[in-house]
């Protein structure tokens, strides 16, 4: 399994998916060994990450060329992995394009997953399907021999590059149920104490503070709430460029918006809040929504991601229609004013949260890794 980024660098996102993905692989009787990438003098976790043997490829400290520094750091690895079954590769990250520019011909399957298309600046391959890079992107994009594809995006991204539609297989996120489960009052109350949040109701926002997230139509469709809502507080947790912008509306409504900082353990987040809310312009998959239904709460979001085939007004939560404040404004309206049944809400979340369980997900990469196996013994 290659994750460019785990914990601590990152705990949440595709490496998230990459770690919980491993565990339930390992569960399931496979052996699953984590390569990442750091740089030369860091000393970390790389040995075990919460049971799963973890490889650290080296890249040199090289200012304004890292990217450059994991893609050669991988390649130059590459002749290593070659005892494997299967490669795994969790995100079109450098480091997965430098193993796939340089791995035998006759090595194990290469599986990638993108995490995210669109043409926007932080999609995938838009970020680097560059001038300069195009000629390696195209290059190691045809060494990999299958992609899982979260959405149409991701799809149409990869068809525009000339992959070919057998090469592109379906996939959903799983979520970990046994971590992301419901809370009680009284544990919600606790969870709370840790952040100094004493408002009745929390609704959260847990994500990437950047534009696409709609963070900054969020902290200002919020304060039309504070008038007759002062029972509901706001929390952020995440980090991104937007991260000042939420600090200061933090600072500028204490008690009303809580901004918590990058959190370690994004489950216990999630359990101490009573509802979610999700204004992103573009998800391929959204993982804190089913994060947030496996623990019993409602979302309020925009349709993109799974959020489409999951968030039923109503029942699981509510649907922001634009990503402008007044539209936020308007379903963060609705759902509080229905704030006495958000907990006759839980059931069916977590009954929804339950058809993405990452046991069944990696069950299905197992068959997936067994069609790649089947497809090379008879290429």
């Amino acid at each position: 399994m290659l994750s460019q980024r785990l914990p601590p660098e990152n705990h949440t996102g595709a490496p998230l998916q990459a770690v919980q993905l491993s565990r339930a692989l390992i569960a399931r009787g496979a052996r699953v060994q984590m390569l990442t990438t750091r740089p030369y003098g860091v000393n970390d976790h790389c040995g075990t990450l919460t049971g799963i043997p973890v490889r650290a490829i080296r890249y040199p400290r090289v200012p304004g060329l890292v990217s450059i520094a994991r893609l050669l750091g991988a390649a130059a690895h590459a002749p290593r992995i070659a005892d494997t079954d299967i490669v795994h590769g969790h995100a079109l990250s450098p480091m997965i394009l430098g193993y796939a520019l340089n791995r035998g011909r006759q090595g194990p399957p290469l599986l990638v997953k993108p995490s995210l298309g669109g043409l926007h600046r932080e999609g995938e391959l838009q970020r680097l399907n560059t001038p300069m890079a195009k000629p390696l992107l195209h290059r190691a994009l045809h060494r990999i021999d299958a992609f899982a594809v979260l959405d149409d995006l991701i799809e149409s991204d990869l068809r525009s590059l000339g992959i070919p539609g057998d090469r592109l297989i379906r996939v959903d996120n799983g979520v970990d149920l046994e971590r992301f489960r419901p809370a009680d009052a009284a544990q919600k109350h606790a969870l709370r104490g840790n952040f100094g949040i004493t408002a009745q109701r929390v609704i959260l926002f847990c994500g990437q503070l950047s534009p696409r997230k709609g963070v900054a139509e969020l902290l200002a469709a919020w304060p039309q709430q504070l008038a007759g809502e002062h029972s509901v507080a706001l929390a952020l947790c995440g980090a991104g460029p937007l991260q000042t912008e939420v600090e200061n509306a933090a600072r500028d409504h204490p008690g009303a918006i809580h901004y918590l900082g990058q959190q370690a353990d994004a489950a216990a987040v999630m359990r101490m809040a009573d509802a979610l809310v999700l204004p992103s312009r573009i998800e391929s998959f959204g993982n804190v929504i089913v994060e947030a239904l496996a623990s019993g709460i409602p979302v309020i979001s925009t349709r993109c991601g799974v959020a489409g085939r999951t968030v039923v007004p109503g029942r699981t939560g509510w649907h922001i229609e634009m990503v402008n404040a007044p539209a936020i404004n308007t379903s963060l309206s609705e759902a509080i004013a229905a704030r006495s049944h958000w907990p006759d809400m839980a059931q069916e979340a977590c009954k929804t949260a339950a058809a993405f369980a990452v046991e069944r997900i990696a069950g299905n990469y197992l068959h997936i890794y067994e069609r790649l196996l089947d497809r090379g013994r008879h290429a």
